[in-house]
């Protein structure tokens, strides 16, 4: 059994029925460093979500790397724990490897999202649009010059960047429906963010790409990722020659 994830079964322990779906906190919390969970705050968020505001480290320890990048054996542990708790809540792996990774960045990386979450202020969807658009302050560049910004320079500034998005998004999310929270954290984050739109969009180039899904009935989905004016031009030409063919 997992730790804190045994109210994802189908017959929840009595003393709390009410909850189904393991915590952000508690799906990232060590056996042996696990804390109780807090009694459930009044406001939007699910008790089932939330997990105590600040975790209590164990002695002498630090936070490790997210198993999944550390390759090897750690990979192989991180793709049981994927499957256990795939098992225990009945989600696919993919959705227990979405939820993992959403525990751990906002664990990890997203202090004040996770304090907002854990006190009602801000519902799961609003911290999944924060976390998606914090990743824009993860990359890292070797310096190719002398001049430039050492890697953990960078390291440091973008944590700074991604402290300061943080909180404007955390403050505004509160007020805000996810649909129309969404853009707005979008815009904080190239607002915060080291590089340019132009800059960005030149790297996003070189991740162009097609690809096919199939489907039933014989049928399958074309899938392409290029340049948004582009994208237009192609879907604009698509539908005059779809009406054309009906006249």
């Amino acid at each position: 059994m997992i730790p804190g994830v045994e109210n994802c079964s189908a017959e929840p322990a009595a003393e709390n029925t009410a909850s189904e779906t393991p915590s952000l906190a508690e799906i990232d919390t060590p056996a042996d460093c696990a804390t109780p969970a807090a009694p459930a705050p009044a406001g939007p968020a699910s008790p089932a979500l939330v997990g105590p505001a600040s975790p209590a480290p164990c002695p002498g320890s630090t936070p490790t790397p997210r198993p999944a990048f550390r390759g090897g054996e750690s990979e192989l542990s991180f793709r049981s724990l994927r499957a256990q708790v795939a098992m225990v809540c009945q989600h696919s792996e993919h959705t227990a490897a979405r939820d993992l990774d959403l525990a751990y960045q906002t664990r990890h990386t997203l202090p004040a999202t996770h304090d907002a979450l854990h006190g009602g202020s801000l519902a799961l969807p609003h911290v999944r649009i924060i976390a998606e658009y914090a990743t824009i302050f993860t990359d890292v560049s070797v310096p190719d010059s002398p001049d430039a910004l050492t890697v953990e320079e960078q390291l440091a500034d973008a944590a700074l960047r991604r402290g300061a998005y943080e909180q404007d998004a955390v403050r505004i999310g509160a007020r805000e429906t996810p649909s129309r929270f969404r853009p707005i954290a979008r815009r904080l984050a190239a607002m915060y963010a080291v590089k340019t739109l132009a800059q960005r969009h030149q790297e996003a180039l070189k991740r162009r790409h097609v690809r096919v899904v199939e489907l039933d009935d014989g049928m399958a989905e074309l899938r392409a990722v290029l340049p948004a004016e582009e994208a237009y031009e192609i879907y604009d030409r698509l539908t005059r020659l779809a009406k054309d063919s009906q006249t």
